[in-house]
């Protein structure tokens, strides 16, 4: 059973690359047989040079698979199909994914903080931060761990005072009481 988790964690590691390198052309997938052959061609190579001869198996069921995504023409699927994939081997392996949303990036001290805190909270074996920065947020966090969000920021404390005085945040902030 380990091993298999292991050779999905190593090809989802690559559909996780091969989508991201998608993302960095500028979201130009391909769109049909012609291109799916050069994709083949351009992913073969790429993963021959990046990835160390034990990778190499679950790179070849990866890049068959993103051939086979774009020859059907669903290839804009790769990041749906990526995240349910780590979000099963997740859950089988007992962790918690948690969006961390913060004004600027979380220290290490912080980030080790939270991640022992929420340990305790969900009870989980361990937990994934997926961070997310955001300035608007002023201060403080947002969390989502599932379905659960928690608002810890400055903006979603003055949003709260002022719904319960009955004004528009975004008007107060321009003085428009």
């Amino acid at each position: 059973m380990r091993v298999a988790r292991q050779e999905s964690e190593a090809a989802l590691g690559v559909l996780e690359a091969i989508r991201d390198s998608l993302r960095l052309v500028g979201g130009a997938l391909p769109s049909g047989l012609e291109d799916s052959v050069r994709l083949d061609g351009s992913l073969t190579a790429a993963l021959a040079r990046a990835l160390p001869e034990e990778r190499r198996p679950a790179a070849e069921t990866a890049r068959r698979f993103a051939i086979l995504l774009a020859r059907r023409r669903q290839l804009g699927f790769l990041g749906a199909v990526t995240a349910s994939i780590r979000a099963r081997l997740d859950q089988a392996a007992g962790t918690v994914l948690v969006q961390v949303e913060s004004g600027q990036p979380l220290a290490a001290e912080n980030r080790a903080d939270l991640r022992q805190a929420l340990l305790a909270r969900t009870g989980a074996r361990d937990v994934r931060l997926e961070e997310k920065i955001n300035p608007a947020l002023w201060g403080g966090l947002r969390l989502r761990i599932g379905w659960e969000r928690i608002d810890g920021s400055l903006l979603g404390r003055y949003e709260s005072l002022a719904d319960a005085l009955g004004v528009d945040p975004r008007g107060a902030l321009n003085g428009q009481v």
